[in-house]
């Protein structure tokens, strides 16, 4: 038997202020105990035409923002330690993907109203050439251009793709399957409505469907056939921001689990879209951005901006708040958008200037600081027993994953004279190189080629 940690993320969405294969191990989210014999249940998923273990074709990737690839780079500029560098029509949030030889990313071009047009772009991994770019206007109005907004914009959502084709998520303009040419195969409306905090879940494919996080679209969590997009299944979800995490549970039953502003977590039947349980215990009903992490059987998270973060063991039916529950963390740490990263038994969150590191058995606090940017909104890479994280306006960081958060570097980009130029997007670790989206390019970090 497989053991199994299938995880998927939240796509990218920012914080609310008030002034996004044929996969092996996954991990990611908020503390473990001893179920050694439940972990050995939990099974890996497997995709048709997903067999090439080396690309990253989901937000996160198929270990959750980790990789085993050593020799990473950990110093660069925009002249240095750069293989190439690829111009984008637009800005965005949502991470590169790469399929085979190619790398898929998304835009969006003008910020207001009738008038965006978003793009699905893809390049040539080895020289970052442009083999493609299809501009996609709008629909619909999005959500007007200001406030959080003005952070992520309008291409948040990672694509995603099952190794023959690449879908896009672009809010109330629809869902979009393209091949890797370029051809548009298919597009569903997946709502039409809007949130002032914009729409940011990535796509999942699980078991022959694409699974779509439409809360904010139609208040709905739905499965679609790749191939045509064709609608399977469509159930009620509220208020969620989280892109699905999905697995095999002990039962051999396929779950996807999702935030949900009323009830918590839910844990959804990939088959047949129903309900088959719910954890509550976070403080109050809230937003949910950041995606769960299934590690080791346990599953690690919060679904509320009001918190708590907590571990449960997912599997069960019905309400599985008291029976399920493995630890809660009552501290007043309250992560929103980012997600964890589970490394040598603990679990790290980084968030804004606060990085933070649990004991993953007991949920006990082993470290909390200050650390020297601004803001965070993108999930942290841990590859090489370091911590790869992206920053608002001041660089990438290079930390040591342990509770020391020492700095191994501060690696800063500037464009066209702007010093520290936007980063909204998580790297992306292929072949020993570090993919790396700004708000005007594409980079490909690490000088020696593939």
């Amino acid at each position: 038997m497989t053991l199994s940690r299938t995880y998927l993320h939240t796509s990218y969405l920012y914080e609310i202020e008030s002034g996004g294969g044929r996969s092996r191990s996954r991990g990611n989210v908020i503390a473990l105990t001893a179920v050694l014999l439940l972990s050995f249940a939990f099974r890996a998923s497997a995709e048709p035409g997903s067999s090439d273990s080396r690309d990253w074709r989901q937000f996160r990737g198929p270990h959750f923002n980790t990789t085993t690839a050593s020799g990473m780079p950990t110093r660069w500029s925009a002249t240095e330690n750069v293989a190439w560098r690829s111009a984008l029509p637009g800005p965005g949030a949502a991470s590169p993907i790469v399929v085979g030889d190619r790398v898929f990313v998304t835009c969006y071009s003008q910020d207001s109203g009738a008038g965006v047009v978003r793009h699905l772009v893809c390049v040539a991994r080895g020289d970052g050439k442009q083999l493609w770019s299809k501009p996609l206007p709008v629909t619909r109005p999005p959500q007007a251009f200001e406030s959080v907004m003005q952070k992520h914009g309008y291409a948040s959502h990672s694509p995603t793709s099952d190794g023959r084709r690449v879908f896009v998520h672009f809010g109330n303009s629809g869902v979009y399957a393209f091949d890797l040419e370029g051809k548009q195969l298919w597009r569903v409306d997946v709502g039409e409505r809007t949130s002032r905090y914009g729409s940011g879940a990535s796509l999942v494919v699980f078991k022959g469907l694409l699974l779509v996080n439409a809360s904010v679209e139609s208040h709905s969590f739905l499965a679609l056939d790749p191939a045509t997009g064709r609608e399977v299944w469509r159930s009620p979800l509220k208020g969620s921001y989280s892109t699905p995490v999905v697995f095999t549970d002990d039962a051999g039953r396929d779950v996807a689990c999702v935030t949900d502003h009323d009830r918590g977590v839910v844990g959804f039947d990939v088959k047949t879209g129903k309900a088959l349980w719910r954890w509550t215990g976070f403080h109050e009903p809230g937003y949910g951005c950041s995606s769960l992490v299934l590690h080791d059987g346990v599953m690690y998270g919060t679904a509320s901006n009001e918190g708590p973060i907590a571990a449960f063991r997912p599997s069960g039916s019905g309400d599985i708040t008291r029976s399920a529950v493995v630890w809660r963390d009552e501290t007043r740490y309250r992560p929103r958008v980012t997600s964890p990263i589970v490394h040598d038994g603990k679990l790290f969150w980084i968030e804004n200037s606060v990085g933070v590191v649990y004991d993953l058995a007991t949920g006990k606090r082993l470290a909390g600081e200050r650390l020297p940017w601004k803001t965070c909104y993108a999930t942290p890479l841990l590859a090489d027993g370091r911590l790869y994280i992206t920053t608002g306006h001041e660089g990438t960081f290079v930390l040591r994953a342990d509770t020391s958060f020492t700095q191994v570097a501060q690696n800063v980009i500037e464009e066209d004279g702007e010093r520290g130029v936007q980063l909204n997007a998580s790297p992306v670790p292929h072949r020993g190189q570090l993919l790396i989206r700004t708000n005007a390019a594409l980079y490909c970090i690490g000088a020696t080629r593939p």
